[in-house]
């Protein structure tokens, strides 16, 4: 046997004595280069001539000029292998002047909502560690070549829609959850305006509805504007609007008790004005704080939460 490589003459075997040519390998590369066909004198002039290989699967004589728009097209994969001479290979994906276009054709997908959707998409977040991390291995594998964006594409949008199912099932428990909260403290306010603050041994208890006009106003303000700001369910100012109430009801009671405690104390004989007028320290002594602030503070607290509830 001749060697074709370097024409040693040897009894026939795999490997050459001399060179260390492998024969089976030699006529694997002659009967491909035997298989490729050679490109035209037009295909020539347009630019230069690559083959394409996808898996077990060769396309060859394809145009530089023509890899841009096929890549546009979705034709041609960062995962393919490009070679000009069929025995260097390169990842489409990690060619110095292709991974550029790849990248652009990615942004579509990614950032470029549909011309027929209005409203923004929500921000998905996927939250659940086996899926963030099935969807961490995902990107590495369409990074580094080894999945075709259809692939990637595919099992992330699957991923996704997941994660967005269960953030809209968890959105519509916590709406619920604040307004059966937001409602029970309306609900607590609305009657604890009715419901005795101070009682006093002989008189009748004094509630906030006869305690006085202009802090009943406020009181009733502030609880309509919670009504309608949860009946929007927007729960937008339903944080602010408990600390507002709980705001209030500390003032009335820190204003009722200075008075008290200025009849105590003998700063002055008797109380002037309001339901207490003309109560000296005797009379004061037998004022005490009913439990209907409790419901009202309740009240202020339950609507604060729905709001925290909402917006979590």
């Amino acid at each position: 046997m001749k060697c074709p490589e370097c024409g040693f003459e040897q009894k026939p075997r795999e490997v050459c004595s001399v060179c260390g040519l492998v024969l089976s390998d030699y006529l694997a590369k002659k009967a491909m280069q035997r298989d490729r066909p050679e490109p035209t004198a037009e295909q020539i002039k347009r630019g230069q001539m690559v083959s394409i290989r996808r898996g077990h699967k060769i396309i060859r004589n394809v145009n530089t000029r023509d890899l841009p728009e096929k890549i546009k097209r979705g034709e041609v994969y960062s995962s393919d292998e490009i070679s000009s001479d069929e025995q260097k290979w390169v990842l489409a994906g990690k060619h110095p002047q292709l991974k550029t276009l790849f990248q652009k054709s990615e942004e579509p997908v990614e950032s470029s909502p549909p011309e027929n959707k209005k409203q923004k998409e929500p921000q998905i977040e996927v939250r659940d560690p086996q899926k963030k991390a099935k969807l961490k291995r995902l990107t590495k594998r369409h990074e580094s070549g080894k999945m075709s964006d259809e692939d990637y594409t595919k099992e992330r949008n699957k991923i996704l829609k997941k994660a967005m199912d269960e953030q809209r099932e968890q959105a519509t428990g916590q709406a619920t959850r604040a307004t059966l909260v937001g409602g029970l403290g309306v609900l607590m306010l609305s009657i604890g305006i009715y419901l005795p603050i101070y009682s006093v041994r002989l008189v009748p208890d004094t509630t906030l509805y006869d305690k006085s006009i202009i802090q009943l106003a406020i009181m009733v303000s502030l609880v309509i504007l919670t009504m309608l700001d949860m009946a929007r369910n927007d729960f937008r100012w339903a944080r602010a609007t408990g600390v507002v109430i709980a705001g209030t009801l500390f003032t009335i009671f820190y204003m009722q008790n200075q008075e008290i405690a200025e009849v105590l104390s003998g700063k002055q004989e008797a109380i002037v004005g309001g339901l207490f007028d003309g109560f000296d320290k005797v009379g004061v002594e037998k004022i005490k704080p009913a439990w209907g602030w409790i419901v009202l503070s309740l009240g202020a607290l339950m609507v604060h939460l729905s709001g925290w509830l909402r917006s979590k």
